[in-house]
C-alpha cells in the first residue's frame, strides 16, 4: 500500500506541475498580447501626432 501512495503522490505532483506550466504559458501569452497592443497603441499615437503636425503646417 505504501508504494501505491508514493506513486499517487508522485502523479499528483506531476499533474500539479503540468497545471502550473499551463498557467505560466497562458500568462506569458497574455503578457505578449498586452505588449503587442501597447506597441500598436504607441505606434498609432506617433502616427496621429505626426499627421496632425503635418496638417497644421502652412503650405
Amino acid at each position: 500500500m505504501t508504494r501505491v501512495r508514493t506513486w499517487q503522490a508522485a502523479i499528483g505532483r506531476a499533474e500539479q506541475a503540468r497545471q502550473d506550466a499551463t498557467a505560466a504559458q497562458q500568462a506569458t501569452a497574455r503578457m505578449k498580447q498586452a505588449l503587442s497592443r501597447s506597441d500598436a497603441a504607441r505606434a498609432a499615437d506617433r502616427l496621429a501626432a505626426s499627421w496632425t503636425s503635418q496638417e497644421e503646417e502652412p503650405r
